[in-house]
C-alpha cells in the first residue's frame, strides 16, 4: 500500500461549495484510516498566500502533522509528501531540525502554536477528517523556508514574513 495519498490541490476552503468539500474529506479519510497519510494543498486568493499540510502523520505514526506557508501549493504539496513518506518509514523531524533537499532547498522546523491547531482556517479540512475517526488536531510543525540571503523567519510580526510566510510559531 501507498502509504501517501495526494487529496489534491483544492481552492480555499471558504470558497468551495459543500459538495465538493465532502468528496475531498472522504477521500482524505479514506487514506488516513487506510494506515496512512495524506497531503492537502490550499490555493490562496487575493486576501492569503498558498499552503499546504499532511494529514494522517500524527494518527498513524505518532508524528506531528507537517505545514508549509507561502510556497505555490504544488510545490508545498510534493514537499510535504516526500517528507511524510520519510516520516512514514521511521525519519523523526524534531523541532529546529532543518531539513534538506538537493538542489539547495532548506527548511527549519518549528512546532505551530496549539492557538493555530485550535482554531482559524489553516487546518479545516484536518480537522474535518480526523473528527470522523473520532479525534482532534495534533501537535503540528511549521516548515520554513529561508529569504534570499538564508535567514529563516524568526518573528510572527515581521512585515515580511508576514506577507511571503506566515508564521503560526509562538516567538
Amino acid at each position: 500500500m501507498d502509504r501517501a495519498a495526494h487529496c489534491g490541490q483544492v481552492a480555499s476552503p471558504w470558497t468551495m461549495l459543500a459538495v465538493e468539500m465532502k468528496d475531498v474529506v472522504r477521500e482524505c479519510y479514506e487514506e488516513v484510516a487506510a494506515g496512512g497519510f495524506t497531503v492537502v494543498a490550499i490555493v490562496g486568493d487575493d486576501h492569503g498566500c498558498d499552503w499546504a499540510y499532511t494529514i494522517g502523520l500524527g494518527h498513524n505514526f505518532a508524528h506531528p502533522e507537517l505545514l508549509i506557508a507561502g510556497l505555490d501549493a504544488p510545490v508545498a504539496g510534493a514537499v510535504l509528501e516526500l517528507i511524510g513518506t520519510g516520516v512514514a518509514e521511521g525519519r523523526d523531524i524534531a523541532a529546529e531540525t532543518v531539513v534538506g533537499f538537493d538542489g539547495g532547498l532548506e527548511l527549519r522546523a518549528r512546532r505551530i502554536d496549539p492557538i493555530w491547531c485550535a482554531q482559524g482556517d489553516w487546518f479545516n479540512l484536518g480537522r474535518q477528517v480526523l473528527a470522523e475517526l473520532g479525534l482532534r488536531w495534533p501537535a503540528s510543525m511549521q516548515l520554513t523556508w529561508p529569504d534570499s540571503n538564508g535567514r529563516f523567519p524568526q518573528r510572527s510580526d515581521d512585515p515580511a514574513a508576514l506577507l511571503r510566510q506566515p508564521l503560526l510559531f509562538a516567538t
